[in-house]
């Protein structure tokens, strides 16, 4: 089944075409708001409902969003911000936009932000919420066909994991659990073995939370353990 992206971008965003067509050809269901449905269908305009609107007050601009058409534009919108699986925010826009890649991230699902190379963005520190920031389209395939940890992640609890639930990392990484171990004291205090991918990992909880850890070189690196109810 194809994996569904939607676009949150700005009617004058000049690269927001082009990614629409790119997500298509890499084989995505693509919800394109400038032209929803259908390539013949235009999306939502304000201008639709007053050629004026750019000198209303704040008072006309609160009615209007109550009118049919603009409920029956933000719905569609909505509906496929919810049916998607993932967000692909193209910059620059607007705070629609943000608002819809708030709300998808809000929802666990997958956010990345796409800046053209050749643009300039004023640095924001809350991308940190996102997935990744892209600069080209090979970027964003690969970022896109990494593990969608959109996920519902629960807290780790060992008692679940051995009745048989699936263990992720915070990166989205599926940790197989493979039995306990003697306890033993080094750096770590170690008691459930775990592999995450071709890593041996081990849990472990000395400060009441709970990790994943294995030595690299002179240290021991840490993932987050999650328990994840899809």
């Amino acid at each position: 089944m194809k994996k569904k992206v939607y676009v949150a971008s700005s009617w004058r965003n000049v690269h927001q075409p082009g990614i629409v067509k790119e997500l298509r050809i890499l084989g995505y269901e693509v919800y394109d708001f400038r032209h929803p449905n259908d390539k013949r269908a235009i999306g939502f305009q304000w201008s639709r409902i007053d050629p004026e609107w750019e000198k209303w007050t704040m008072e006309e601009y609160r009615k209007a969003l109550m009118t049919d058409y603009a409920q029956f534009g933000f719905n569609r919108d909505f509906d496929a911000m919810k049916a998607a699986d993932i967000c692909v925010l193209v910059l620059p826009c607007g705070r629609s936009a943000h608002l819809e890649a708030g709300w998808m991230r809000g929802a666990g699902k997958k956010v990345i932000a796409f800046i053209w190379h050749e643009e300039r963005i004023e640095p924001e520190l809350m991308y940190g919420l996102l997935d990744g920031i892209a600069f080209n389209i090979q970027e964003l395939a690969e970022m896109l066909s990494q593990s969608n940890i959109t996920m519902n992640l629960q807290p780790f609890d060992i008692e679940k994991v051995k009745a048989g639930a699936k263990v992720v990392t915070s990166e989205g990484r599926e940790a197989r659990y493979d039995g306990e171990l003697d306890p033993c004291i080094d750096e770590i205090h170690r008691t459930h073995l775990f592999y995450v991918g071709d890593g041996s990992y081990y849990l472990y909880g000395d400060d009441g939370k709970f990790y994943a850890g294995t030595q690299v070189e002179n240290h021991i690196e840490r993932h987050d353990l999650f328990i994840s109810e899809e």
